[in-house]
């Protein structure tokens, strides 16, 4: 079992495109379940404490002359907590029933868009995530952050699913399950790198997975989460792109407002899935056909975002005029209660794409503007995790002035740059 890859060099966007991932995804105050994971992010290093915070040296210096003020993260409505939350404590308790229960209702309440993800994708994720014993970031041949769920959870759900055999909700979630060990054996590492036990492992949990979905077929009953598991267990062919696209096309389908089926399939025509920029950048632009209705031509902006921490390449097929006009869509036709989180995931990704220079220069400025649109009152820790990791990225964008003498606020008003005179007098 192999993929068709190339060696390019991923530099630092590994933990980029993880950290990018975990902000798209894990939800409010679920995110604390990958922490460890979250710290490894745009290239800055950690030790094996959490304490060993690093910055890049370039930039370092310039951290001090930002301030930001910290917004507290908003209470959960009258209407409860985020169903991703609620979920994940199901899949904790080993309360399979009624986490299948939750999740078919979340799934099928599937008609309005809300942001660069929905509430079903990010609970049934958050439930394999509260699942693992461990998690493995993104790194070259992967998209996902890999979840070593323990032998004897999958079992449990294996027990759960035999007494609810017709259930498509938990044939999906354990399908998704098998998965994830299968990568977790794997590894997300270039397949040469791979050991023959590693693709034993993702063979055995493969072949598991198979077996369960081929019982069921997503589009009659209208399952998304069937689809995308399937499109998952394509992975695992030897020569995946064929099986990727008619998975891709029914995913699509039965979801049309979902942004996720475009920005996965984004990452899986990298040339080092046998793709090409130019079949990337085809995509990109047909999946805003998709969602048009709901985010204009906001899919090209999620599908770019998805993939530029992860291949410098792909900074040289994308139209950047026609990439900030989407950005904008993408963030104006967010639900007012997702934007903050697009709005970081946004930063995070325009801040990775920093090869070559000149496009970093390009990525800086849009990222600079989204800033300034869309940053108010604070940083919301919850989003960002740390302090450090928002100065860093603000730092970059303002790199010049800040090394000049500026001083950079965010407040209730927003962004202000104050020239080296007032920044001196404050």
């Amino acid at each position: 079992m192999s993929q068709a890859e190339s060696d390019s060099d991923d530099g630092v966007a590994n933990p980029i495109l993880h950290a990018l991932l975990l902000i798209l995804v894990l939800p409010f105050a679920f995110l604390v379940i990958a922490a460890r994971i979250v710290l490894s992010v745009f290239g800055i290093e950690f030790e094996e404490d959490d304490d060993g915070f690093t910055v890049p040296s370039r930039l370092k210096p310039l951290l001090a002359r930002i301030d930001l003020a910290q917004v507290e993260q908003a209470p959960e409505t009258d209407a409860g907590e985020h169903p991703a939350n609620a979920i994940a404590r199901r899949a904790e308790a080993g309360e399979w029933d009624t986490l299948a229960t939750e999740l078919a209702a979340l799934e099928a309440a599937r008609s309005a868009a809300t942001g660069l993800s929905r509430p079903y994708e990010r609970a049934a994720e958050a439930a394999r995530h509260a699942l693992s014993e461990a998690t493995e970031a993104a790194q070259h041949c992967s998209l996902m952050t890999i979840a070593d769920i323990p032998l004897e959870i999958l079992d449990a759900l294996e027990a759960a699913l035999a007494r609810r055999p017709g259930d498509h909700v938990l044939a999906a979630v354990t399908a998704r399950a098998h998965i994830d060990v299968g990568w977790y054996h794997r590894s997300g590492g270039w397949s040469g790198d791979v050991t023959e036990e590693g693709w034993e492992g993702m063979a055995h949990h493969y072949g598991r997975a198979r077996e369960i979905l081929d019982r069921f077929d997503p589009e009659a009953l209208n399952s998304p989460l069937l689809a995308e598991a399937r499109y998952y267990l394509c992975l695992g062919e030897e020569d995946p792109g064929r099986a990727l696209e008619r998975a891709h096309a029914v995913w699509a389908r039965l979801d049309p407002q979902s942004l996720t089926p475009h920005t996965t399939h984004a990452f899986h025509l990298l040339p080092r899935w046998g793709g090409s920029y130019e079949a990337l950048d085809i995509a990109a632009r047909q999946a805003t056909t998709f969602t048009a209705d709901s985010f204009g031509s906001g899919a090209y902006a999620a599908c770019y975002l998805s993939v530029i921490a992860r291949d410098e390449g792909t900074l040289g097929t994308v139209e950047v005029p026609f990439f900030e006009e989407a950005l904008d869509d993408l963030v104006a036709r967010t639900e007012e209660s997702e934007r903050d989180r697009t709005v970081t995931s946004c930063l995070v990704a325009l801040f990775a794409a920093s090869k070559p220079l000149d496009t970093r220069a390009e990525m800086l400025r849009i990222a600079r503007k989204l800033a300034e649109r869309h940053l108010r009152g604070g940083i919301d820790l919850a989003l960002w995790h740390r302090l450090d990791l928002a100065k860093t990225v603000l730092a970059a964008c303002y790199e010049a002035e800040l090394t000049e003498g500026a001083r950079l606020r965010l407040d209730a008003t927003g962004l202000t740059l104050l020239p080296p005179e007032a920044a001196e007098a404050a």
